[in-house]
């Protein structure tokens, strides 16, 4: 996952224009799988793990909340700081926010395997397919702040790291706690992501064809999450 972070190097050969049709289409299939990631995948598995639904509920929204507080702190930090149109300030948060955001989703992936490696391989897919757009996506802000290539990517680099990070406290801790529980919490950040960054990110295109084209991604992105579940319950 962290090799995946020097994705951002194709960024440098590919024109602009095309660049922001495969992110833009990309990211609506990204946002799909998440939700089916969420809904078809880790909620069930939790709901069959934990027979207190208000527990599961609780801790989904949990979740959604952290990833909601973390991008309030983020934008504000940026906002008070009042370098709006500084290059250097936007690069910066965007490490800090994606190291933190790595850090968490490594904790709930992690909980993930070693509740069931067949979960934690399907959410790991899940999580790579988000990733690749972000990544690309946070190289080309990098870029556009006035960062070196080489400079950008070895700081993508480190900040994804945070990712292995939380699935080493995960599997350290595997033997003092039930991680189970982590699975509905990263559910939640599943959701927020797709819903609050994503969606929006996609949804609003003056030309109906292109509308269609991220609704058509998007829904892709659900039924390869749904299918193996479908297939699953035939057998």
């Amino acid at each position: 996952m962290s090799v995946i972070s020097m994705v951002g190097f194709i960024t440098i050969s590919i024109n602009k224009k095309k660049l922001e049709k495969f992110l833009s289409l990309f990211v609506a299939m990204a946002s799909g799988t998440l939700l089916g990631g969420a809904f078809f995948h880790m909620l069930p598995h939790a709901l069959t793990q934990d027979t207190n639904t208000l527990r599961t509920m609780v801790l989904l929204l949990v979740g959604f909340l952290l990833m909601y507080a973390l991008e309030l702190i983020i934008h504000w930090h940026h906002c008070s700081s009042g370098q709006r149109s500084e290059a250097k300030p936007q690069g910066v948060m965007i490490l800090l926010a994606d190291g933190i955001h790595n850090f968490i989703g490594g904790i709930g992936i992690g909980a993930s395997f070693v509740a069931d490696v067949k979960l934690g391989i399907s959410l790991w897919l899940i999580a790579l397919l988000h990733e690749i757009p972000q990544e690309i996506g946070d190289h080309a802000i990098l870029l556009d702040s006035g960062w070196e290539v080489q400079r950008a990517l070895a700081f993508n680099f480190v900040s994804s790291l945070t990712f292995l990070l939380g699935m080493l406290i995960v599997y350290a801790l595997n033997t003092q706690l039930s991680v189970h529980y982590l699975i509905p919490f990263a559910a939640g950040n599943f959701i927020y992501i797709a819903a609050s960054d994503l969606i929006p990110e996609v949804k609003e295109h003056p030309r109906l064809k292109v509308a269609l084209l991220h609704l058509a991604a998007f829904t892709l992105g659900l039924a390869l999450l749904i299918s193996p579940k479908i297939l699953e319950h035939n057998h």
